[in-house]
């Protein structure tokens, strides 16, 4: 039987229209009529065979939970520097204040630079430059300076001084401003037959000492620096520099305790 051409194409189209049909319909199928287990998909699993030995199957969580770079492990915690093991600088630098942080993640100090400002810095900082805040201590602070370890002991701390006991409290805590503490504080010079040991203060109008972090019979021996265990003070300087500054360290004595306030004025 002959076939004539173009019934061939036309039954051949035909046959081309119910293929595409078929498939099209299998791929709706599979998206919208597949029954719904709420199973969750399973793993990917690889065999791991060898000619001989019994079939392992290796969950790919193995594969996704490995990490070659080690990206979780955690950080060795560094050494401190010791106070030895820095020299002295001899920067014109001052620091008023300093909050360790045993994490060492959060440590600042409080760092009059050769302008006579003062700022809080953390770790790593440029403080001036080519000078870093390396890591802060108790009593100093260690400074980078182009690659060389320096020490910035607090104001008013001696090269012979053992360590006294320090008491610092945050400059998160307690803060105000310096005409307030100005104003409701009298100074009156502390001594010693004629050794000057510093101010003792009396509040005024009826303020408690303790708003300023004091107590009765405190005797300041500096504020920011200055020493107040001298016969002449410029206490209108003092006051001046006072509510210029952003921050305040204050070292008295405390029933014959040194201690060190640090402050945020307002």
């Amino acid at each position: 039987m002959i076939v004539h051409p173009a019934r061939f194409i036309r039954l051949l189209e035909i046959a081309l229209v119910i293929a595409i049909i078929a498939v099209f319909g299998t791929f709706v199928w599979s998206l919208v009529g597949a029954p719904q287990t709420g199973l969750a998909p399973k793993s990917l699993t690889v065999s791991t065979a060898v000619p001989g030995t019994k079939a392992r199957m290796l969950d790919s969580k193995v594969l996704t939970s490995f990490d070659p770079y080690h990206r979780d492990a955690k950080a060795p915690t560094p050494m401190p520097i010791k106070a030895e093991m820095a020299p002295e600088t001899t920067l014109n630098l001052k620091v008023f204040g300093m909050r360790a942080d045993l994490e060492g993640g959060s440590s600042s100090a409080i760092i009059q630079t050769p302008d006579n400002k003062q700022a809080s810095y953390y770790l790593g900082e440029e403080i001036i430059p080519g000078v870093t805040l390396e890591t802060v201590e108790i009593d100093y602070v260690i400074l980078n300076r182009d690659g060389t370890l320096e020490r910035l002991s607090r104001q008013g701390k001696s090269e012979d001084e053992t360590g006294a006991p320090i008491v610092q409290v945050s400059i998160d805590t307690l803060s105000f401003e310096a005409k307030d503490f100005i104003n409701d504080i009298r100074f009156f010079p502390a001594r010693d037959g004629r050794k000057v040991l510093g101010y003792k203060i009396r509040s005024q109008r009826g303020v408690s000492l303790t708003n300023y972090g004091l107590e009765k019979n405190d005797i300041i021996t500096s504020i920011n620096g200055q020493d107040l265990a001298q016969k002449q003070v410029n206490l209108p300087a003092l006051f001046k520099n006072l509510k210029t500054a952003r921050y305040a360290t204050i070292q008295i004595i405390r029933d014959d305790m040194p201690m060190t306030i640090e402050v945020n004025l307002q």
